[in-house]
């Protein structure tokens, strides 16, 4: 737990991203992790829940009938035990355009944006109301002492598009950087005229020095260095898009995704709990119980027995990709799998993907070497490789021959 000066009230946010919400069985780990955090926020005070992004697995999810129910059902839960709700959109190849703002005020505190936002949340003692900074006039509000109780900028996957939000921000005439650094400065000097809140950011995508989980890959990406976000002048940066949990600045933090998602993710998930009180931040991060390491183990199958050199831990989804023979197909029987799954431990989840290779068999004997006619060369072959010379492949032997002997008359 760490602890930096800000704030004299108490306001404590959750920050998670990288759900992927499918419409296939992993949608079942995914609700395992969803259903501790609900119990956390039931047992928990929580003020503000900040998503950074990735809420879809695949740009088709937010359409009619693939699962996007769920999306909803979870989101309208979480809004009866928080004051607000905040999204922002991650990558195209997940949240497809329109998919997050979809979202927007499913119930009246569900937040869902795709372009930049910096709101400010004002509570006078009765309710929390929100104003966006970014397209109000900030210095007007701060000018009559307007004090919100926090700030939060919510940042999506860097887009030309996704960047466009007034004339004053040009993204066709400037090296993308280069906006970037605009956008955060920009957000910055807002933030700077309320010294008096919290200020946090979400944002989902790559930062400089980010370390990839097992088995994650990343399309072509911008990168972004941490001294670029830290001109937006936050408190604390709750980031998505790197399934790994990890610090890249004591404030910096990817909280990774609630569940393994590809094969090679092992690591235990969590999601950040950060609190504002007395001057100080504090941030935790909360483990999630029961989130299965996802394994894949190359082995092959020798005289019976799976061969495999890598540990596999308890409770572990793994996909066993194994080689065998021509030979051996007949052997990996649904006995025989299920043998081989008991040798790799009851507790486990086993899939099998099988990998068929040639059988490696001696093509060139002596006998062959040392044949004189094609006949005798294509005999001892049949014999060694057990397959049968019928009259048809001797008759097409004769008028390989006779080709041949066309071939070099013509030559001579």
């Amino acid at each position: 737990m760490q602890r930096t000066k800000r704030s004299s009230q108490m306001i404590k946010i959750l920050a998670s991203g990288d759900w992927h919400f499918d419409n296939t069985s992993k949608n079942q780990k995914l609700v395992h992790s969803l259903n501790q955090i609900i119990d956390y926020l039931t047992n928990n005070k929580v003020d503000y829940f900040i998503h950074s992004g990735d809420m879809y697995e695949t740009p088709r999810m937010f359409k009619e009938g693939s699962g996007v129910e769920l999306v909803f059902e979870y989101l309208r839960k979480i809004s009866k035990l928080v004051k607000y709700m905040v999204i922002t959109r991650g990558n195209a190849f997940h949240d497809a355009s329109q998919s997050i703002s979809l979202l927007h005020k499913i119930e009246l505190n569900v937040l869902a944006f795709e372009n930049p936002v910096i709101l400010g949340f004002f509570n006078d003692g009765k309710e929390t109301t929100y104003t966006d900074l970014l397209r109000s006039d900030y210095q007007k509000i701060a000018q009559e002492k307007l004090r919100p109780e926090i700030i939060i900028n919510m940042v999506p996957y860097p887009t030309k598009q996704a960047f466009i939000i007034d004339q004053s921000i040009d993204v066709n005439n400037q090296n993308f950087g280069e906006v970037f650094d605009n956008l955060m400065m920009a957000l910055g000097m807002i933030n700077n005229k309320f010294n008096n809140c919290p200020k946090v950011m979400g944002f989902h995508g790559n930062i400089q020095g980010a370390r990839l989980s097992n088995g994650q890959t990343l399309q072509q990406d911008l990168i972004i260095s941490p001294h670029s976000l830290q001109k937006a002048n936050c408190d604390y940066y709750a980031l998505s898009h790197i399934h790994l949990w990890q610090e890249i600045l004591p404030n910096m933090i990817y909280s990774g995704s609630i569940h393994n998602k590809n094969w090679g993710e092992t690591e235990q998930k969590s999601f950040q709990v950060v609190k504002f009180e007395g001057g100080q931040m504090e941030i935790e991060r909360v483990m999630l119980k029961g989130t299965r390491p996802m394994i894949e183990v190359k082995a092959e199958f020798k005289d019976g027995k799976l061969v495999y050199d890598t540990e596999i831990p308890e409770n572990a989804e793994v996909r066993v990709r194994c080689k065998i023979t021509e030979d051996e197909t007949n052997l990996l029987t649904n006995e025989k799998i299920a043998e081989l799954t008991k040798q790799l431990g009851a507790d486990k989840e086993i899939r099998f993907d099988t990998e068929i290779v040639p059988t490696q068999r001696e093509s060139r004997s002596e006998i062959i070497m040392d044949a004189k006619t094609l006949e005798e060369e294509v005999a001892e072959y049949a014999r060694i490789t057990g397959y049968e010379v019928t009259k048809s492949i001797l008759s097409k032997i004769d008028v390989v021959k006779q080709k041949a002997q066309e071939a070099v008359t013509v030559e001579e």
